[in-house]
């Protein structure tokens, strides 16, 4: 006994049934890519919420975390963006400068656009206060005022840098 199984050659659906069918189709489409936007991009609820950034816990090096501290107060809890900036100034990127760093920017290159990264060094080294090697123009300057140009306080570094800048 064998039975032989034919496929018709068409198809007839009517086309209430066939409205039917893409419109479910529609509606399963767009039930599955909500469902994907929400869940896996967090993107898919109307009333949308301030989100703090995500904490990353992550190991800095000790210089990591003076920069972390010096950019931005603290160096535990960083955002990821934050991780980024302390990874890029301690490779030496561009860092925007805050409105004090441009003031003595102006200060002391007479200009706070267009810096060199040595100069940019200067200017955030000049805020925090850090003892930056002196130029042989300095040298002379500490030399002729102070006579010695080891072991300067701050207050004489500073001194030494406004009678360079003409300053009195």
């Amino acid at each position: 006994m064998s039975t032989s199984v034919s496929i018709p050659a068409t198809v007839q659906i009517k086309r209430g049934r066939l409205a039917g069918l893409l419109a479910g189709v529609a509606v399963l489409a767009a039930a599955v890519t909500w469902a994907v936007l929400t869940f896996a991009f967090d993107a898919g609820s109307s009333t949308s919420q301030a989100i703090a950034p995500r904490v990353v816990a992550t190991r800095l090096t000790p210089a990591q975390q003076s920069i972390g501290s010096y950019l931005f107060g603290t160096s535990t809890g960083l955002a990821p963006e934050q991780l980024r900036a302390v990874r890029s100034y301690q490779a030496g990127a561009v860092i925007p400068l805050t409105s004090a760093e441009r003031s003595i920017g102006t200060y002391l290159f007479g200009t706070s656009s267009g810096l060199t990264p040595g100069q940019l060094q200067t200017i955030r080294n000049y805020k925090a206060g850090a003892a930056t090697p002196l130029t042989p123009a300095q040298q002379s300057i500490g030399s002729y005022l102070f006579g010695m140009t080891a072991g300067l306080t701050a207050s004489q570094r500073q001194m030494i840098l406004d009678y360079q800048l003409g300053a009195r």
